[in-house]
This record gives C-alpha cells, structure tokens and sequence, in this order.
C-alpha cells in the first residue's frame, strides 16, 4: 500500500513538473507572440506616418503645379497681349525673345 502512495505521489508530481514545463514554455510563446505583435504594430504605425508624408508631399506637388500652371497661363496672356499690341501697331514682326526669356 506504500508502494502504491508513493508511485501516486511520483505520478502527480510528475505530471505536476510536465504542467509547471508546458505553461513555462506557454509563457514564454506568448512573451515572443507580443513581442512580435509590437514589432508589427510600430511598423504599421511607421507605415501610416510614411504615407502621411507621401500625402502632404502629394498636394505640395499638386499646389507647385497648380501655381505653374497659373504662372504659365499668365505669361502665355502676357505674350498674346504683346502680339495684339505688335499687330495694331503694325509691327507684324515683332519677335519678344527678350521678353519670352523673361516670362
């Protein structure tokens, strides 16, 4: 009958040591699984923070070009202005490289 107590007592600590083993190895799944979800968060983050940047250099361009387009038509009216003048003055010839240089 002592026999019998004692290998009970050797199987629950057995299992006991194999329980105490598995949540270790648990604890320590889960210490790498946050880790590795932090990783992913930081850089989902520096994603976002990236395409932010790409976003606000995207509408710079697009006001750059917005502005070009306003100078290029203010200039294109400035030289048809100087035409029509050449024109009434009948100076069919007139050439403004002087003045497109400018613009």
């Amino acid at each position: 009958m002592v026999q019998v107590k004692m290998k009970i007592r050797e199987e629950i600590e057995h299992i006991r040591a194999e329980i105490e083993q598995l949540y270790k190895f648990k604890i320590e799944y889960w210490k790498v699984q946050a880790e590795h979800w932090k990783t992913e968060a930081q850089a989902a983050k520096a994603r976002a923070e990236h395409w932010k940047t790409e976003a606000q250099a995207a509408k710079a361009r697009a006001e750059h070009w917005k502005t070009e387009a306003k100078l290029g038509t203010i200039s294109r009216i400035k030289r048809q202005i100087r035409r029509r003048i050449a024109n009434v003055l009948g100076l069919n010839t007139y050439v403004s490289t002087e003045q497109n240089s400018r613009d």
